[in-house]
Order: C-alpha cells, then sequence, then structure tokens
C-alpha cells in the first residue's frame, strides 16, 4: 500500500514495539487495521460513486449526441427533399399590385 518493503516494515515494528510497548502493541495495531479498513472501505464507496456519476454522464452525452446526430439527418433529409421539389410561381398579393409601373404611367400624364 505504501510501496514498503519488509526491512522497512520490521524497522517500523521495532519502533512501534519500543515506543508503545509490548503490552499496547497488539491494540494499537488492531485499531490502525481497523481504521485502514475503514479508510478503504470509503474510499472504494467514493470510488465507485465516481464511477457510476461518469458511466451516467457518458450515457447522458451518448444519447444526447445520438439525438443530434438524428436530428441532423432528419434536417438533411428534409432540405433534400424541398430541393427535389418542383419550384411553384407564386402569384403576387394585392400590395404589388399597386407598384406596377403601367398603372403608375396611367395616373401622370406625360
Amino acid at each position: 500500500m505504501f510501496n514498503m518493503g519488509f526491512s522497512e516494515m520490521l524497522v517500523l515494528g521495532v519502533i512501534a514495539l519500543l515506543v508503545i510497548g509490548p503490552k499496547q502493541l497488539p491494540e494499537v495495531a488492531r485499531v490502525i487495521g481497523r481504521t485502514l479498513n475503514e479508510f478503504k472501505r470509503a474510499t472504494g464507496d467514493l470510488t465507485s460513486t465516481f464511477y457510476n456519476a461518469k458511466k451516467e454522464a457518458e450515457t447522458y452525452v451518448n444519447k444526447t449526441t445520438n439525438y443530434m446526430h438524428q436530428q441532423r439527418e432528419e434536417f438533411e433529409k428534409s432540405l433534400n427533399l424541398q430541393q427535389n421539389e418542383p419550384h411553384t410561381h407564386h402569384e403576387p398579393d394585392d400590395s404589388a399590385e399597386e407598384s406596377h409601373p403601367e398603372e403608375s404611367s396611367k395616373e401622370s400624364p406625360s
């Protein structure tokens, strides 16, 4: 876990035995072991929470991307259909008739 070899662990054990004493060493070792297990479990829970959030985000991004591609394809198809339809000539509306040059020449004598 801490990338320690056997010799480093042996030195730590001897120092702990001298500092803590032989009577309290087993109890201290148990407390340290339980604390490390709880820390490991909490880290695992946190890691799984982040992993699940990442998966949910990836799923949402993939669904959104697929939806956007689908919308783009439908839009391109509709554009192609509009371009392939024959163009119809629209009749001018009433407001366009007022600006005919023939009518303006009738109103003003030259």
